[in-house]
């Protein structure tokens, strides 16, 4: 494909990229387009929504390198066990597309899984989950099943092919503060029943977790509705607390991140109810962190707002890279 055509297109599919389809696009990037930056974002997706990746029909499909790659991975958003449920429905897919049946031959499912199941933290589970959704599935002969009992009671099997591994994390969150600490003022900022919005533009993909709105110095509590894009938080009620530096806040975080596209004005839109809080003044037009910038402007018109660029709420927003 000609290198022009082929980087517009890449730039399409980076556009979509969601749980329910980025497998398919991981297979298209690794054998159509040599995209490495394609293949990245992909990534990204699958470590900050593992689960919805891995319950997609897609999954299910996938080659059994691209599952020895996800499994490989240290930055997943899911626990242990449902890591390894969503390779056993992987495995028995491919089983029923081999034309075998694992009720007839029990050893199906280790030989379909193979050295793939070497990258399965069984030792960062429970012993009730291990005992309950690994044991008896055949995934594990009985004295590998023995020895791995034993490693959880503390007894060191040697030549165990299972390390003890720590749990795999999410990735990192990062904070970008959108006034410095001496611009955190006391003055009050009052609520009458408008809202406060503000714009803002990243430079490359990331994912938005949330906001940190400031609260006052009395530990109230307030109801916030929180709006971006599709998403919208319905009235829920916050309590004002104190950091290190003696800011007083209160986070508001999404359910589930969303991807925010380069160069794409995205606007926040917060209404509260509550006493008044303190407020930022002489806010930053833009930051960078690492190689994030994000960029502020005032919402538009058509939104009435009370905060915008220079002065109001939003102290902080959450992102983190694909």
């Amino acid at each position: 494909m000609h290198s022009s055509l082929a980087a517009k297109c890449c730039r399409v599919l980076e556009a979509n990229i969601k749980p329910d389809n980025v497998f398919a696009l991981l297979a298209q990037a690794a054998l159509n387009f040599h995209e490495k930056e394609l293949e990245a974002k992909c990534w990204g997706v699958v470590s900050v929504l593992t689960e919805e990746c891995i319950n997609s029909e897609a999954f299910c499909n996938i080659g059994s390198r691209a599952l020895n790659a996800l499994l490989k991975r240290e930055t997943l958003t899911i626990s242990e066990v449902e890591l390894f449920k969503g390779a056993l429905r992987w495995t028995d897919s491919e089983c029923a597309r081999q034309g075998t049946n694992i009720e007839e031959d029990k050893t199906a499912r280790r030989q379909v899984l193979g050295d793939s199941v070497y990258e399965i933290r069984f030792l960062a589970m429970s012993q009730k989950d291990f005992a309950k959704h690994v044991s008896t599935t055949g995934i594990l002969t009985d004295a590998e099943s023995v020895s791995i009992f034993q490693q959880f009671n503390g007894l060191d099997v040697a030549g165990l092919k299972w390390k003890k591994h720590t749990k795999r994390q999410p990735p990192p969150i990062v904070s970008f503060s959108r006034f410095d600490l001496c611009n955190v003022s006391r003055e009050n900022w009052s609520y009458n029943g408008g809202s406060d919005a503000l714009t803002l533009t990243v430079n490359k993909f990331v994912f938005f977790h949330g906001v940190r709105l400031f609260g006052d110095c009395h530990g109230s509590q307030y109801d916030v509705e929180f709006a971006i894009k599709d998403e919208n938080i319905t009235e829920t009620r916050y309590t004002s607390t104190a950091d290190n530096d003696g800011v007083y806040w209160y986070d508001v975080m999404l359910p589930k991140p969303i991807s925010l596209l380069p160069r794409e004005d995205v606007t926040i839109i917060a209404t509260i109810t509550g006493p008044e809080s303190y407020k930022g003044i002489n806010g930053k037009s833009s930051m960078k962190v690492d190689d994030i910038v994000v960029t502020f402007k005032n919402a538009p018109a058509f939104i009435s707002s009370c905060t915008d660029e220079q002065c109001g709420q939003f102290y902080k927003i959450f992102l983190s890279k694909l």
